[in-house]
């Protein structure tokens, strides 16, 4: 079940995994090994998406987004000479996703491109489970802070939101009175 979770959002079930592993749900060793693999296909779809597709993408939408031939020759060029900094750089953004596809794009080999994701995705991966293992177990106290603070800003919300109304109505009507003087 995490494993096709892992391939189209990998930090979220890291995390939840790492909490699960905490609770002795699932075993360490194992979801570890999941995650990294499912982060890798997921990685590698991107790459291939690039790859295959790339070219055919940007001559059917580059235009429309600013896209041109030649900034994509510059962007292969840069990208092939620097392209384990921009692949490690791209498993700490949320807009990774864009990096991958560049990859392949830009025709990085793609023992290359494995190698270096695998470097990349360990240990963001250790990192993401010791954030779920450690402050997972503080879910259920933070769940009830937050519940809290979410019955208090809903009854902040509508005090606010009468007050506007009310205003609103006093204002106009008031408005109006002096119209008629």
């Amino acid at each position: 079940m995490v494993f096709p979770i892992a391939v189209v959002e990998g930090p979220i079930i890291s995390v939840l995994s790492g909490f699960l592993v905490s609770t002795g749900v699932f075993n360490l060793y194992i979801v570890f090994l999941v995650l990294v693999f499912g982060d890798l296909v997921g990685d590698s779809i991107y790459y291939f998406i690039g790859r295959y597709g790339g070219r055919k993408a940007i001559k059917h939408v580059g235009r429309y987004i600013g896209v041109t031939e030649k900034r994509v020759s510059a962007l292969e060029k840069h990208f092939n000479k620097h392209d384990w900094k921009i692949l490690l750089f791209g498993k700490t953004q949320a807009m990774g996703s864009v990096i991958l596809f560049t990859a392949g794009l830009s025709l990085v080999s793609f023992s290359r491109f494995v190698f270096y994701n695998i470097v990349g995705t360990v240990p963001k991966v250790i990192l993401l489970m010791i954030v779920g293992f450690y402050f997972g177990r503080a879910y259920l106290l933070i769940n009830t802070y937050l519940g809290y603070f979410a019955i208090v800003w809903l009854l902040v919300s509508f005090g606010l939101l009468a007050l506007y109304f009310y205003f609103k109505k006093y204002i106009t009507k008031k408005n109006f009175s002096d119209i008629e003087k």
